[in-house]
């Protein structure tokens, strides 16, 4: 009897203990399943969806931009190991839910009243860096539920330790499918050595290194295929060598030569890299005349020097300053490798302004697609360009009786404001006061210029 006591005791105390253990386990499972669910869903570029768990069942909810992304979002959730079930609590747009039946939201006008969202933020832009292991979030995020996905998505790939996200602001006006074009680029960046991604609107523009191409490969691959249909995206990726060897000043006779070479310079303009439309990358004859400099800043050890990029007028600002940068980049990590020290060199990228020719013409454009090299650490060039207040006309006598009028006009070509302008100037003669009126027009606006000189990306 004693021992069917003790053993019914022992076994109470078992179960007792599997209970208060599955208890104390539940919550670490549920968390665990739910951020390998929204890390699977983010990859997919599906973090449109929101992620609850229950034990061991998954429910899905938000609205899906189409029939086959809802589709993909539970076979996402249904795929993740530990997963029971997958609730669909997941509605598509351009439809509402009655009841539980989803009907089209044509038949249902008349009974919903119509809520206007938030107008789009112009510039509504969030920029992610990686260096080695830490990442760094800094820009918008449309509400507090999104930075908190991005946090915890941020901290499953980099580690708590290596994310800073104190420079997130909540800012309405997000374009739709914001949360999963960033959950996207931050989950696919990782393996990088140095990233820079900058979502901005429905532009992303991802540039870096990379120890082996196919990192880079992979990663424009899977970006691309994830992104939003309304998104596009922008790669300017570099394959680096895992060390950069920084040269020692020379000594003695050797700093003499050095000296004596330096004060030979070379004409820095002759060494000017052109670059083909829309690419950033560095040919063969790009890396010849990188050499030459490489080779006299070897020389001048004392010397620093400045890359400034440009681009033509085609594309968007924003798009033209950030492919100007990586021109100026790429050409900096070749000099880099070279073993020039990055503390001497600086990068700037400056986009369409400072044109050497005009964006009228192919061949203007292409002058203007360029890298220059500057000696000294000053910018050669100002960041921005204030057009000059219009100067007011002079008033004409009050008290003329004859006025002789004699109208000419005259039209030109000229560049105001890095932009080709038709000058219209009418002059008017009255007494002894004259009247300048200046009207401009944009190059592209002039009838003389064809459809086929603006180059398409």
């Amino acid at each position: 009897m004693s021992r069917l006591l003790l053993t019914a005791a022992v076994l109470a105390v078992l179960v007792y203990t599997m209970v208060l253990g599955v208890r104390w386990l539940s919550p670490r499972i549920e968390q665990d399943i739910a951020e390998r669910v929204t890390t699977g869903l983010a990859e997919q570029g599906l973090l449109w969806a929101d992620v609850a768990v229950e034990g061991r069942d998954v429910v899905l909810t938000g609205t899906a931009p189409d029939a086959d992304a809802k589709a993909r979002a539970m076979n996402v959730a249904t795929r993740v190991f530990g997963v029971s079930k997958v609730q669909d609590n997941l509605t598509v747009a351009g439809e509402v839910v009655s009841g539980t039946a989803v009907v089209s939201a044509t038949e249902v006008v008349a009974k919903t009243t119509k809520v206007s969202k938030p107008a789009v933020a112009k510039d509504y832009a969030l920029t992610i860096v990686k260096e080695g292991e830490k990442i760094v979030l800094e820009g918008s995020v449309p509400d507090e539920a999104s930075k908190d996905v991005l946090v915890k998505l941020a901290t499953n790939r980099y580690e708590a330790a290596n994310v800073d996200a104190t420079k997130l602001n909540v800012v309405e006006g997000a374009p739709a499918g914001w949360r999963s074009a960033v959950g996207a680029v931050l989950m696919h960046i990782s393996n990088m050595e140095e990233a820079k991604a900058i979502i901005s609107g429905t532009e992303v523009m991802v540039s870096g290194s990379v120890l082996d191409k196919q990192y880079s490969d992979k990663m424009e691959e899977d970006v691309s295929q994830v992104l939003p249909k309304e998104y596009k995206a922008a790669f300017a990726v570099d394959v680096v060598s895992p060390t950069v060897v920084d040269v020692e000043p020379a000594a003695g006779e050797e700093a003499a030569q050095a000296v004596a070479a330096c004060s030979d310079k070379l004409d820095l303009k002759a060494q000017t890299l052109m670059f083909a439309f829309d690419k950033a990358d560095l040919t063969p004859e790009h890396k010849a005349k990188l050499k030459v400099v490489g080779e006299q800043m070897t020389a001048c050890v004392d010397e620093k020097m400045v890359l400034a990029g440009f681009t033509d007028v085609t594309g968007s600002k924003l798009y033209n300053k950030w492919l100007s940068q990586q021109r100026a980049e790429a050409a900096m990590r070749a000099l880099m490798r070279d073993g020039v020290a990055k503390e001497r060199l600086q990068a700037v990228g400056y986009g369409e302004l400072h044109p050497v020719a005009a964006n009228t013409t192919k061949a203007g454009r292409a002058a203007n697609r360029r890298v220059e090299f500057h000696n000294g650490d000053k910018l050669p060039y100002e960041m921005s360009v204030v057009a000059e207040p219009a100067k007011k006309a002079a008033k004409p006598a009050p008290k003329a009786k004859k006025v002789v009028a004699e109208q000419a006009d005259k039209t030109k070509a000229v560049v105001v404001n890095n932009v080709v302008v038709s000058l219209t100037t009418v002059t008017t003669v009255s007494g002894t006061d004259q009247v300048s009126e200046t009207t401009l027009k944009p190059w592209w606006a002039r009838k003389d210029v064809s459809e086929t000189a603006v180059e398409v990306k």
